[in-house]
């Protein structure tokens, strides 16, 4: 079986797909503002960083696909990490709803 890179074919496929990509309005969220929200949320700074963590994943596994690493072992690690990450989220996610969910439950 012979392997051959597919860097070359990814990167045209690539740059046909950038040309379909349309930027998305920030709906009058400045950027120090999200800044802002950020540091004084916790929530939101997990939200950020899983989804630092996540485009670190994307970044890594794409540069493996077009042959500009050969790293497998970091690739994989990232990966790993974002999905641990997501994991992490979305339980801290069901718990906040769980805790709201019994506070309306409360009789006052």
């Amino acid at each position: 079986m012979e392997f051959r890179p597919v860097g070359p074919a990814m990167r045209s496929l690539s740059s046909e797909m950038s040309g379909l990509s349309t930027p998305i309005e920030r709906s009058g969220v400045e950027e120090g503002g999200f800044k802002q929200a950020k540091a004084q949320n916790p929530l939101m700074k997990m939200a950020y960083d899983v989804s630092n963590v996540n485009n670190r994943a994307e970044q890594s596994s794409m540069m493996f696909a077009l042959g500009e690493t050969d790293n497998i072992h970091r690739v994989i690690i990232d990966m790993e990490e974002s999905l641990i990450a997501t994991k992490m989220a979305v339980q801290v996610r069901n718990k906040a709803v769980e805790a709201y969910q019994e506070i309306m439950r409360m009789q006052v």
